[in-house]
């Protein structure tokens, strides 16, 4: 999309996380820490500068009690992570999630025509 193309790294950011989440929220019926009602796209690393920021497996769904109330409820976070993953593979993942991470111009534009082809009305 040639819109795109011309705006800013920052409005670039902020667009793709707008239609990743929105596309976390819509892809899990329950919050991935208490199985209350999904309202918010929670991370399990945090960090908008770490590698696991677009990671579909970094990024479930979360009430809004969990995410922000209990600052992402990362223990019962990493219980469920370790739970769905194994153990090993949660601490490998934590540890490239930690990465930080500079995402280029190119890579939010793909992430931004991947999540709002189908999830796009904002």
């Amino acid at each position: 999309m040639k819109e795109l193309e011309k705006q800013s790294q920052r409005w670039l950011k902020k667009r793709a996380w707008v239609v990743f989440s929105k596309f976390i929220r819509k892809r899990d019926k329950r919050c991935f820490t208490c199985g209350g009602k999904v309202e918010n796209a929670g991370h399990w690393k945090h960090g908008h500068t770490k590698a696991g920021f677009f990671s579909e497996q970094n990024v479930n769904g979360q009430c809004i009690r969990c995410n922000l109330h209990l600052s992402g409820n990362l223990g019962e976070y990493t219980l469920k992570m370790a739970k769905k993953y194994g153990q090993k593979k949660a601490e490998e993942m934590w540890k490239e999630f930690s990465k930080d991470y500079n995402w280029t111009r190119s890579e939010l534009i793909e992430i931004i025509n991947k999540y709002a082809q189908d999830h796009d009305n904002s």
